[in-house]
């Protein structure tokens, strides 16, 4: 798991590449913010998370499973994102 980077993805560039071209201007990774944000729109008032599917656990999402060994460790990990993720949105949305 060392090797999984948490900014800079390729997703995450990507996106950031196509909001640049399509106007938009932000900021990355305010540590300020709860979750600290991949991106932040500064004039729209608005922070987006890259979340990737295995790791957030998407609703509804295919590619959310779970690995067959020691899956009690990973089922427990995983349920600690999401309630990690959620925690991050109520703060968020409660400073607006």
């Amino acid at each position: 798991m060392a090797g999984i980077r948490g900014k800079n993805t390729t997703p995450e560039i990507r996106l950031r590449k196509a909001l640049h071209r399509a106007g938009f201007r932000f900021r990355l990774h305010d540590t300020k913010l709860p979750g600290r944000p991949d991106i932040i729109l500064p004039r729209c008032r608005a922070a987006i998370f890259v979340h990737g599917c295995f790791w957030h656990r998407h609703e509804g999402c295919r590619n959310a499973s779970v690995p067959k060994s020691n899956t009690a460790f990973w089922e427990e990990k995983l349920r600690n994102n999401v309630e990690r993720d959620r925690r991050n949105i109520r703060g968020l949305r409660a400073e607006d």
